[in-house]
Order: structure tokens, then C-alpha cells, then sequence
């Protein structure tokens, strides 16, 4: 099977001019930091690409589908698995799958393919089809985005195919040289087995504490450093932020408390902040059960001033605490903290 694979390698390989824009092999990592989260193979063909992809969290899956090309190039089928149920028909928009990248990657060789500036490509998402503009921003780079709207950077070869991607955030999509990936999808089931695998990359986790005659509890994703510059790069000073990972950060009570200045009587309320060099403003928002990229300022509370401490320290995964009469977030080099006492 190995050596089928690799001879039909390097037949795709030997392609050259304009076969080569439409015949390719490659296998790319997927990182978020520092850290190995999948792992893509992509055998290119004038009539289709088939695609293998293993992704690491919470645990191990292996997808594997194929995409067919009409004689003119466009995205005729599309079908899941080894052999695949009867290919269904996508009408030339090309279908994202289950978080893997070779779909943005055919968006950009339609993109080459057309020589314009900037094309219009259908993708299908989930059960509709929308049309994604894939920009070309230099001589090598196009930019379109994801399923989530976040931008993604393409880099290409001469010939059209994919050397990089930057998903944003620290998440990198590289080609490294050929290897069998067929053994990867066990060696990493082992490390779930042994307890050593990613397992969800922003677990949520719930920190609880009595404040006066007040039961506290927050709700928060926790996601990690990975290699990662946090403040000042990932999250950006000046600019609202989740303050966590996902889902709102949620903040609880059950009877009065003040943080800082501010009263919240009991209820439910979500939590931003605003990370500063110096000083950090807590938000404290009614709205709740939302993402925590839906932050509406017309449902703040109110706001509070957070201290920063440096002592050199460093934070791996994100947290929140409540201690000593403090509530404390800490993440990367950033320690802040405010007073947090009965209402």
C-alpha cells in the first residue's frame, strides 16, 4: 500500500507547467502554538483530490473524503470515507469538512486558476452555500476566510500549491516533506489511552468560593500558552476579549457581592475584560449562554479596574481564582486582580 502510495507520489511530482497547477501531493501539519493538533495528506489529481486528515482533540479521529473536478476544473462531487457512499453532487462549491483545511486550499486553486484579483468561490457550509472572496494580497498569498469568518493567509508556489497557511491566533497549517501518516491515527490513540493526549484544546472548568454570605461560582474556558506570545499578541491590549476561550466566561451568585466598586446583586452575569499594559478593566455584562465573541456594551453592569502584578511569572493555562478577598486572572506573564467582598 506504502509503495503504491509513493510511486503514485512521484508521478504527481514529476508534473510540471501546466499540469503541474492541477496535479500535486502533499502532507501538512497543523499546529496551534507549539503543539501538533492534525495532521492532512492531499493527493491532487486533474479529476480530484483525496483527502486524509487526523485530528488530535478532544480525542483521535480520522476523516477521510474525496472531492471530484468536472473537465473545467469546478467541484462536481463530493464523498466521505475509504471507499465512500455515492458521491454527492455540490454543483461546483466546494465543501468544508469537519475543521480540516485542503477545502480552503481548493478555494485558493480555483482562485490561481481564474487569475483575477479577487474571485467569488461557492463553499458549502453545513447545509447552505456561500459565496467566499479569496483575495490575492502578493505575488504568492491569498487571503479568504474560514467557516468562522476569521481570516486565513495562503501561501502558494509558483505552481498554485498551498506551501502554508496562517489561521490566526498561533494555529499554522505547514507542508512538510512526504511521509506514511497511515500509523499516526494509532500512535495517537496510544497517548489518549495513556492519558498524555491534547484532549479538549479549551476545556471549561468552574473555580467556586464563599464571598460573605455569597456562594461564587465562574464558568470559563481554559485555553493554553502553546509557545504563544498571550498579551500583546494573542490577545490584543485596547480591545474587548472573551476572557477565556468559546463559551462567555459566567460568573454566578447567589446572594450579593461587590467587585471593586461595583454591586451585583445575585444573578447571572458574563464577564470580559479590556487587557492593558498596566491596567486591565473587568466588564461585567448581563447577557449570558452566548459565545463569547457576542459581547452587546448595552448589556453592561458596569466596569472595574483591575491591578496588574509582575513577578516574572508564568501562566500555561488560563485561569481565574478567588482568594484572599481577590478575584485573579492570570495568563502568560499577566497576573490582575480586584477586591471581591460581600455585597
Amino acid at each position: 500500500m506504502r509503495g503504491a502510495w509513493l510511486c503514485a507520489v512521484a508521478l504527481l511530482l514529476g508534473a510540471t507547467g501546466a499540469a503541474a497547477q492541477t496535479r500535486d501531493s502533499a502532507v501538512y501539519v497543523v499546529r496551534l502554538g507549539v503543539d501538533t493538533t492534525a495532521i492532512e495528506r492531499w493527493v491532487r489529481s486533474p479529476d480530484s483530490l483525496h483527502v486524509v486528515a487526523v485530528t488530535r482533540s478532544p480525542r483521535v479521529v480520522v476523516r477521510r473524503y474525496v472531492v471530484r473536478f468536472d473537465s473545467a476544473g469546478n467541484v462536481a462531487t463530493f464523498n466521505t470515507g475509504a471507499q465512500g457512499p455515492d458521491p454527492v453532487p455540490v454543483n461546483g462549491a466546494v465543501p468544508v469538512v469537519g475543521g480540516t483545511y485542503a477545502p480552503y486550499a481548493v478555494a485558493v486553486w480555483q482562485a490561481v486558476r481564474s487569475g483575477a484579483a479577487a474571485a467569488e468561490v461557492p463553499m458549502r457550509i453545513g447545509n447552505g452555500t456561500r459565496m467566499v472572496t479569496v483575495e490575492r494580497v502578493g505575488s504568492s498569498m491569498y487571503t479568504l476566510p474560514n467557516q468562522f469568518d476569521a481570516q486565513l493567509t495562503v501561501t502558494v508556489d509558483d505552481n498554485g500549491a498551498v506551501r502554508s497557511i496562517d489561521a490566526g491566533g498561533g494555529a499554522t497549517v505547514e507542508r512538510v516533506p512526504w511521509f506514511d501518516i497511515e500509523a499516526m491515527p494509532r500512535e495517537f490513540a496510544a497517548r489518549d489511552d495513556a492519558g498524555t493526549g491534547l484532549g479538549p484544546l479549551s476545556p471549561r472548568d468552574t473555580v467556586r468560593a464563599t464571598v460573605g454570605r455569597a456562594n461564587v461560582m465562574i464558568d470559563y474556558g481554559r485555553p493554553s500558552a502553546r509557545g504563544r506570545t498571550v498579551m500583546g499578541g494573542l490577545v490584543p491590549y485596547g480591545e474587548v476579549w472573551r476572557t477565556g476561550a468559546n463559551a462567555a466566561t459566567e460568573l454566578i451568585t447567589d446572594a450579593p457581592i461587590r467587585i471593586g466598586r461595583l454591586r451585583l446583586p445575585a444573578g447571572r452575569y458574563s464577564l470580559f475584560t479590556i487587557p492593558g499594559e498596566q491596567r486591565w478593566q473587568l466588564i461585567v455584562n448581563r447577557q449570558t449562554g452566548m459565545s463569547g465573541l457576542e459581547y452587546d456594551p448595552a448589556q453592561d453592569v458596569g466596569r472595574v479596574e483591575m491591578q496588574r502584578v509582575r513577578d516574572g511569572s508564568h501562566t500555561e493555562q488560563f485561569t481565574i481564582r478567588i482568594e484572599d478577598g481577590r478575584l485573579w486572572i492570570e495568563w502568560g506573564d499577566a497576573r490582575v486582580h480586584t477586591v471581591v467582598e460581600d455585597g
